[in-house]
């Protein structure tokens, strides 16, 4: 008869070959199937008694249970191997929720040689067959249409970078395809030079009158261009001005807020006369007067006197 420290070695070695087992892939049924080893009741006593053995079982069961899911499969394996082979992408079999997931391909290949292999080699052939596919439309694509030319002078006289064609109009060449027509046509590139400034101007032009319509807005609510030059980010004074001198839209729209600037104030000597008019009638006279010479010297607007001659 075994000696207790000779029953406690044995037993100790059976709970190594448990983990072992069930962190494979084993269930503990299984594992105590084989000879030499306890029932399933026993080990189930022993980790009541063992917390340590508890838990070092409880991680061995959730890695068994993830060897288990990882496990490789030649079936599943084959049909990933023949989708691949049909021309599917393997990102594409990846998120298809019948096929193996991402993790699970992944290991496989880090397990199986041939059938890392097999999926690298499928992968080189599809990627090189989409290069010609791609180069072969590319070479399409950049030949010279003189139709499409005139569209890119056109969209990019109007202020469309070359890098935005694309999106403006997908029927439009690349940015690739105009380089090339550059260095082949030298007369479309002497064109798409001009164009390009005049995209520039264009450009300019619509960031600076975007940046008018919150000045303009302000003018309409009492405030004049003096008042908002070099304030809360509006355009320094000499900026302004000079906008307004130069671009006539934005003269049109300047001119257009200070007459709206006017029913402004007209508003508010209303208001004070309604309000102080039947309390202090000489107070509200004063503050009307005070709105009255503040209009007045607001009518010389910017461009008014070269502009009414």
């Amino acid at each position: 008869m075994p000696s207790l420290v000779e029953r406690a070695n044995l037993r100790d070695r059976q709970k190594l070959e448990i983990l072992e087992r069930v962190a494979a892939g084993e269930t503990v049924k299984a594992a105590c199937a084989r000879p030499g080893m306890p029932c399933p009741k026993s080990v189930d006593r022993w980790g009541r008694q063992d917390p340590g053995f508890r838990a070092a079982l409880d991680v061995a069961m959730a890695k068994g249970d993830y060897a288990l899911r990882l496990a490789f499969d030649p079936v599943k394996a084959e049909a990933v191997l023949a989708r691949l082979r049909a021309g599917e992408s393997l990102r594409k079999i990846e998120l298809d929720p019948a096929a193996p997931s991402r993790r699970t391909l992944r290991y496989w290949q880090s397990i199986s040689g041939a059938f890392c292999a097999e999926v690298h080699r499928l992968r080189r052939m599809r990627r090189a067959a989409h290069g010609a596919r791609v180069g072969e439309r590319r070479r399409e694509l950049s030949m010279w249409d003189a139709r499409l030319a005139d569209r890119v002078l056109y969209q990019v006289g109007r202020g469309v970078a070359l890098t935005q064609l694309r999106a403006v109009n997908p029927a439009l060449p690349s940015a690739y395809t105009v380089r090339k027509w550059r260095r082949e046509r030298p007369d479309f590139d002497f064109d798409l030079r001009a164009n390009l400034a005049m995209g520039r101007s264009a450009r300019l032009q619509a960031k600076r009158r975007a940046r008018m319509e919150p000045v303009c807005w302000a003018i309409v609510q009492g405030a004049s261009l003096n008042d908002l030059a070099g304030r809360d980010g509006f355009p320094h004074r000499t900026t302004l001005y000079g906008w307004v001198a130069r671009d006539p839209e934005i003269a049109r729209e300047v001119a257009r807020a200070c007459e709206e600037r006017v029913h402004w104030y007209a508003d508010q000597m209303l208001e004070i006369a309604e309000r102080t008019g039947p309390v202090d009638p000489v107070e509200a006279g004063r503050r009307i007067k005070r709105v009255e010479a503040r209009l007045g010297r607001l009518w010389q607007r910017p461009g008014k006197r070269w502009r009414d001659g």
